[in-house]
C-alpha cells in the first residue's frame, strides 16, 4: 500500500527522506504502515504531537529515570506509554547509520558497549504545549541538549542528568516526526510495534491520569547494578583494578596499561580502544564494565576529522540557523 502521509512535511533536513526511503530494511515504510493501521486518518494530526525519549542503560545504572520523567512533565509532555527493551549493536548501527560514517571505530566500539550494557526504557510522550512551528519530537530534541557539557546552557535534560561527554549521552530522542516513524520500527519488532501504536491511539485523546511507569522503572533497576558515571572516580577504580589484577612479579602488564592511558592524555593523542580492551582482558578485567567504558569514552577519538555526516542532525541544523536555544 502506498502511504497517503505527506512524508515531505515530516522533516526539515535536506536529503533525509531520500536516504530513509532507499535504506536497506525498509524501516520508514514499515513504521508508516504500522502507524497508519493504528491511527487511520488521524495520523497527520497525532504524529506531530508524539515524541520518543529513550532512557539509556547508563541512566538506569545511575538511577536517574525519574529525572527524565520529571523533566518531561515539567516541560509539557504527558507520558502515554513506557516499555523496556534491549538495545543491540545491530540496532545501534541502523539508528545512527547516517551519522556513524564520521565516528571513529574506537568510539563506535565504546558506544556499542554502553548502549548494550543492559535494559533501556522507551518513553512515548504527547506534547501538551503544541508549537505550531515545531513538532513535539523536535521540541524535545532541543530540550534534551548537547551531549557535550561545554555546549550546554544548564537548562537541558542532559545538564540535569550530568551527561559527561559525546559518547555517554544518557538519553536519545527521535529528532523529527519522520524519525519517530522510522526509529520505532528499528527498535520495536512486530507485533510489539503495532501493539504500541494501538495503545497510543487509544490513549492519545484521553485526559485521564498520567500513565504509571513505576513498574517498568522498578523492573529495570532490579535487573541492573547501580553505578555512578563519574570520570574521576572511574579512573581511580580502574587503576586499582589493574594494579590488583596483575599477579606477575614485575607488574609489566599493569605498567603497559597505565602507559597506554598516560600516552592517550597527551595533546594530539587518543586511546586505542582495541589495544586497551585486549590489555584489560589479559588481566581478567572485562573491558565492557562501566569503569573501562567511562575512562575510554574520555580518551578515544570521537569523530574522524574532515568527514561530513550523510544526514546532519536536527540540532546541528538548528545551531547553524541560530535557532538552538537549549544547547
Amino acid at each position: 500500500m502506498v502511504s497517503a502521509l505527506d512524508h515531505e512535511s515530516l522533516t526539515t533536513i535536506p536529503g533525509k527522506l531520500d536516504h530513509y526511503r532507499a535504506e536497506e530494511g525498509g524501516f520508514l515504510a514499515a513504521g508508516t504502515a504500522s502507524a497508519e493501521r493504528a491511527y487511520g486518518t488521524d495520523l497527520p494530526r497525532i504524529l506531530p504531537r508524539l515524541a520518543v525519549l529513550v532512557i539509556h542503560a547508563e541512566t538506569i545504572a545511575l538511577r536517574k529515570a525519574e529525572t527524565c520523567l520529571s523533566y518531561a512533565a515539567r516541560n509539557g509532555f504527558r507520558l502515554l506509554h513506557a516499555l523496556p527493551f534491549e538495545v543491540s549493536q545491530a540496532m545501534c548501527d541502523v539508528v545512527w547509520r547516517f551519522q556513524a560514517n564520521v565516528i571513529s571505530q574506537d568510539s563506535l566500539a565504546v558506544r556499542d558497549g554502553i548502549y548494550t550494557h543492559g535494559t533501556s526504557i522507551m518513553l512515548l510522550l504527547k506534547d501538551t504545549r503544541p508549537d505550531a512551528g515545531m513538532p513535539a519530537s523536535s521540541r524535545l530534541t532541543l530540550l534534551k541538549g548537547s551531549p557535550d557539557p561545554a555546549q550546554r546552557d544548564g537548562s537541558s535534560l542532559r545538564s540535569e542528568l550530568g551527561a559527561i561527554n559525546n559518547i555517554f549521552g544518557f538519553v536519545h530522542c527521535a529528532d523529527e516526526p519522520l524519525d519517530v516513524l522510522r526509529e520505532l520500527a528499528v527498535m520495536l519488532p512486530e507485533p510489539v510495534l503495532s501493539d504500541v501504536h494501538q495503545r497510543l491511539a487509544r490513549s492519545f485523546d484521553d485526559d485521564a491520569a498520567e500513565y504509571d511507569c513505576r513498574p517498568v522503572v522498578d523492573a529495570a533497576y532490579a535487573g541492573s547494578t547501580e553505578h555512578d558515571i563519574d570520570s574521576d572516580r572511574a579512573l581511580l577504580r580502574l587503576l586499582d583494578d589493574i594494579a590488583n589484577a596483575d599477579t606477575d612479579t614485575d607488574g609489566a602488564r599493569a605498567r603497559a596499561l597505565r602507559a597506554l592511558l598516560t600516552a592517550s592524555e597527551r595533546p594530539g593523542r587518543n586511546l586505542d580502544w582495541f589495544a586497551f580492551a585486549d590489555g584489560l582482558r589479559g588481566l581478567g578485567i572485562d573491558p565492557y564494565g562501566w569503569d573501562p567504558l567511562i575512562v575510554a569514552s574520555n580518551l578515544v577519538q570521537y569523530e574522524v576529522p574532515g568527514k561530513l555526516k550523510l544526514i546532519p542532525s536536527f540540532t546541528e541544523l538548528m545551531k547553524s540557523k541560530g535557532e538552538l536555544h537549549h544547547a
